[in-house]
């Protein structure tokens, strides 16, 4: 039994109900099903923190050196652990370096990347993934996938990846569907410092070709194909091209 977990997924996928049901589990006796559903009235000896100040940790660090105060496992669940200062991470890595055998920690974070790394080597990481049908995954995200298994492979195996391919896909079906106005509303946020803009233009092409199908006569998808190629030569302007594109093939033009 790992004396530390890293609960890393988007968020309101369940992080805190995992660690919660996972402490009340350790705490009692019968299936860990039963434990499930959180309880109104805390338990003294699970201790919650979101991001905790140095100061905090500091306390925490002298109360998880005593024992529990009354039932045999004492858990400390801290959100947002990515959030965690230089100081106050240093500090908790002292204490998941010597841990009490009757302690369990629980570090919850939408991005476990930024965690950092002396903290995550010391935790077993439980990455939790969105709940959906194999077929509604992939109904979803084929259209970045297709032709492609090891791509398909990532996005599943990452919820994070795949919580940005899924909105990704959703913002490329508005697109199609959309008014010009909201059509530039998502080119201007696609084409913001940071974006997957790229993501985004190849959600389009994937999106166009699955409610067309592979008919040459397609005008939207024969467009958007002649975008990709000028765009690889790097003598264009994505966002302008894309804007020609929103002008050119409105709904009830496409």
């Amino acid at each position: 039994m790992a004396h530390a977990f890293l609960v890393s997924g988007p968020s309101g996928v369940g992080k805190r109900e995992f660690a919660l049901a996972t402490s009340r589990w350790l705490q009692g006796e019968g299936l860990f099903a039963s434990y499930i559903t959180v309880p109104s009235v805390p338990h003294p000896d699970i201790i919650e923190m979101r991001s905790p100040s140095i100061e905090e940790v500091r306390e925490l660090r002298a109360l998880v050196a005593r024992a529990p105060y009354s039932a045999s496992v004492r858990a400390v669940i801290l959100t947002d652990a990515h959030e965690l200062g230089d100081e106050a991470a240093n500090a908790l890595l002292k204490t998941l370096e010597e841990p009490r055998s009757d302690t369990v920690f629980f570090l919850l974070s939408h991005n476990a990347s930024r965690v950092l790394p002396t903290i995550a080597s010391r935790c077993y990481h439980v990455p939790l993934g969105l709940v959906h049908d194999s077929q509604d995954i992939f109904a979803d995200v084929a259209v970045l996938t297709s032709g492609r298994p090891q791509r398909a492979h990532v996005f599943t195996q990452d919820s994070t990846i795949l919580q940005q391919a899924r909105e990704v896909v959703a913002d490329a079906k508005k697109f199609l569907a959309g008014t010009l106005s909201e059509r530039f509303a998502l080119i201007d946020r696609y084409s913001e410092e940071g974006a997957p803009f790229a993501l985004f233009f190849e959600a389009l092409i994937g999106v166009t070709r699955s409610e067309v199908g592979v008919r040459e006569g397609s005008r939207a998808l024969r467009m958007l194909l002649d975008i990709s190629r000028r765009l690889q030569t790097g003598n264009a302007s994505a966002s302008w091209m894309l804007r020609s594109f929103a002008l050119q093939t409105l709904p009830s033009k496409v």
